[in-house]
């Protein structure tokens, strides 16, 4: 039997795993589905069809599975998945998907989200990904995995954040980040490679270089960046896609659908990353 405070509210139809603790003022929704292992601190409130996978741990006074704020959304059943492992530090707010939209809002397996986070709906949280404190994340976002989103920062919603990028603190993020990036408070644009970030992640000194070079093949010549982008882009990724690497990665990103277009690069790296 789950581990349940007595004065916890929980749902006859909440579905909690044999060894989960639900703790002191804690309510449990009637759809939400609780995984082995998983802790819940004082007065957390999960709501909707709210799914949290195994050993997941939950600090007070978060609330998950909210309706969206959406303005088209009319109370269809949307869902929020929250997967292994993940922390959820206090007061947070993770809203359930919208429809007819993506419908589902997921954070992805071992992701660290820090206190006073915001998550919008229809929102992707990739794995191994750390949201510091009072982020804002608006709706339709996708961070990448291994990706960090720097205390204070904004996400505009549709934006895409790329693996292993690197928000810096208190920016704001109009456009798509790509991946192995850094931002930071720069007029909206990158500031250069997230080369320590590589580093942790066991990436060779080859791969980091050869992200450079990949950032100075689309963003930087004689060339101004709105006459040149689009035929650059294209022939980066027609050469790179299906490549096994760094190169592949960054290919792909940019094979997919942006929203919004693109944060660029406008000084030369060696200038910005000493």
């Amino acid at each position: 039997m789950p581990t349940i405070h007595s004065t916890a509210v929980v749902a006859e139809t909440a579905r909690i795993a044999d060894d989960a603790v639900v703790g002191p003022w804690c309510v449990i929704g009637a759809d939400v589905d609780i995984g082995r292992g998983v802790r819940l601190h004082s007065h957390v409130v999960i709501d909707g069809c709210t799914s949290i996978g195994e050993g997941t741990e939950i600090y007070p006074f978060t609330a998950l599975g909210s309706p969206p704020q959406h303005l088209q959304y009319k109370g269809e059943a949307t869902k929020l998945t929250i997967g292994r492992h993940v922390i959820i530090r206090e007061n947070c707010a993770i809203h359930r998907g919208s429809e007819p939209f993506v419908g589902e809002t997921t954070i992805g397996d071992n992701a660290f989200i820090m206190s006073l986070v915001h998550i919008g709906h229809d929102t992707q949280i990739g794995n191994h990904a750390i949201v510091s404190s009072g982020s804002m994340i608006g709706g339709f976002v996708c961070v990448g995995a291994y990706a960090f989103l720097g205390g204070g920062c904004a996400i505009h919603q549709y934006v895409r954040i790329g693996d292993y990028a690197i928000v810096g603190g208190m920016s704001a993020v109009p456009r798509d980040v790509l991946p192995f990036a850094m931002t930071g408070r720069d007029d909206h644009n990158l500031i250069g490679v997230n080369h320590v970030g590589m580093r942790r992640q066991k990436f060779a000194l080859t791969d980091i270089a050869d992200v450079r070079s990949a950032f100075t093949q689309l963003f930087l010549g004689t060339e101004t960046y709105s006459e040149t982008f689009k035929v650059r882009r294209e022939a980066f990724i027609a050469l790179h896609v299906e490549e096994d690497s760094v190169w592949g990665t960054i290919a792909r990103f940019l094979a997919e659908k942006s929203a919004r277009g693109y944060m660029q690069l406008k000084r030369r790296l060696e200038d910005v990353e000493k």
